[in-house]
């Protein structure tokens, strides 16, 4: 089973990657590229959290999903 910590890391290497790769090369620099990058960063960002939110609830008892 993958810890936490490696997935997590993982999903903030990815994310880091994704944000470096759209600045170094923004594409046709439509609002719809920009769009897109920024759903799929606010993606990483919304797994982030619920990974921790569930990881909280894990370690507190609290783990009826």
């Amino acid at each position: 089973m993958i810890s936490e910590k490696v997935l997590m890391a993982r999903l903030e290497k990815r994310q880091a990657e994704l944000a470096m790769s759209s600045l170094r090369s923004p594409g046709d620099k439509s609002s719809f590229t920009f769009g897109a990058a920024s759903g799929v960063l606010a993606g990483i960002d919304y797994a982030l959290a619920e990974i921790l939110s569930m990881i909280k609830e894990e370690r507190e008892g609290d783990n009826d999903l």
